[in-house]
């Protein structure tokens, strides 16, 4: 299982196909007939916290202790109503910020009918999104008609065509809200190596090029993956994983990395050559908002820096620093929402924007973890 609060597929080339995954997402796979696909939805279940997975099992694939709810719809036993309120129910029990598969949609529709199959996805896709979850829900393209698939797509956020085999799959992106325009129709060549997705058009990710760094740091001092682990405080499968450009690390926890390795980073304090430099002195933090807090990071005449966290569900009117000039937000970790006249602009951890004329009207953290950005003010 992954960071709750990083946001991910479990396959990091399908994350970096889309952008990253958001908030929100219903994550559609149209796979061919020939195409494999349980290697994917492994990979979701694994990189879910169990306590707020909910998996729809028509296969009889899933272990009933992998998630917090298992609906075993594989005997075709399940009728509509029975498996509307389960449905429902398992939604009720894990609340917001959930994950939950459905694997597969086709077979559904092969119990139930495509209509109810689509009511079902009708209702879902709507309320897991409002409830700011995540959804997989895997289709075999040619289980359904055209009408069916129209009304899909104009429903979810994401829709992504599998297909090929495991030497050689193909993937289009056929639909992503709240991307860039030229997110849409990008494709990837990938294989499937040990069950991993291993993009062989292009060279090596951003990923795959710092978890090489990583390794080579590493093994240049003589650390062990477990030892490197312990000291930053991640678990070695984690470290594992990074190295191998299969998931990403937050921009802290590259911080201590090379800090437990004696990568230079900073240079000395020394304003006199042009520069400045903030060190961790446990200097307390600074109350902003109801709700929010601030530690300064290091200052000059011209900008300061400052670490900001958002407690859970905190919301607020107006901006968090009036009058002070261009501002930079670069989001660390969790959901930021900002309210820019009458705009909402959602940053997710790794987004950054610049407010070099707008003016924050209102901000929240909507999620049930805390937030937490480097807020740089200049001017």
């Amino acid at each position: 299982m992954t960071d709750p609060r990083v946001l991910t597929s479990g396959v990091a080339a399908f994350d970096a196909l889309l952008d990253g995954i958001a908030i929100g997402d219903n994550l559609v796979l149209l796979v061919g007939d020939d195409t494999p696909i349980d290697w994917f939805v492994d990979a979701y279940v694994r990189a879910s916290d169990p306590d707020r997975l909910v998996v729809v099992d028509t296969s009889g694939r899933h272990e009933v202790h992998s998630a917090r709810a298992v609906l075993e719809w594989a005997d075709g036993s399940v009728g509509v109503a029975q498996g509307r309120a389960a449905f429902d129910r398992a939604d009720e029990l894990v609340g917001t910020d959930a994950r939950v598969v459905v694997d597969s949609l086709t077979d559904v529709a092969a119990r139930w009918g495509n209509d109810e199959a689509l009511d079902l996805f009708l209702v879902a896709c709507p309320r897991l999104y409002r409830r700011r979850s995540i959804a997989l829900w895997v289709l075999k393209r040619s289980g359904h008609d055209e009408r069916f698939l129209r009304r899909l797509r104009d429903v979810t956020q994401v829709v992504v065509a599998v297909g090929g085999t495991a030497d050689r799959l193909g993937l289009t992106v056929e639909k992503a809200a709240g991307r860039p325009p030229h997110v849409t129709g990008r494709t990837l060549g990938a294989t499937l190596v040990d069950g991993q997705l291993v993009d062989v058009d292009s060279g090596p990710t951003s990923g795959a090029r710092l978890g090489d760094t990583i390794r080579r740091w590493r093994t240049d001092r003589g650390v062990g993956q477990a030892e490197l682990a312990r000291r930053i405080g991640i678990s070695p499968s984690a470290l594992s994983q990074a190295e191998r450009g299969v998931r990403g690390v937050s921009g802290e926890t590259v911080l201590r990395l090379w800090e437990a390795l004696g990568v230079p980073v900073d240079p000395s304090d020394h304003a006199a050559v042009g520069y400045h430099i903030g060190r961790r002195t446990g200097e307390d933090a600074t109350r902003l908002a109801p709700g929010v807090t601030g530690r300064r990071l290091v200052s000059s005449p011209s900008s300061t820096a400052w670490e900001v966290t958002l407690d859970a569900r905190a919301r607020g009117r107006g901006p968090l620093f009036p009058g002070k000039g261009t501002e930079t937000v670069v989001l660390r970790d969790g959901v930021l929402d900002l309210e820019l006249g009458k705009v909402t602009e959602t940053l997710q951890a790794g987004d950054a924007i610049v407010l070099d004329a707008a003016v924050i009207d209102g901000w929240s953290n909507p999620a049930d973890h805390p937030a937490t950005a480097v807020w740089t003010i200049t001017g």
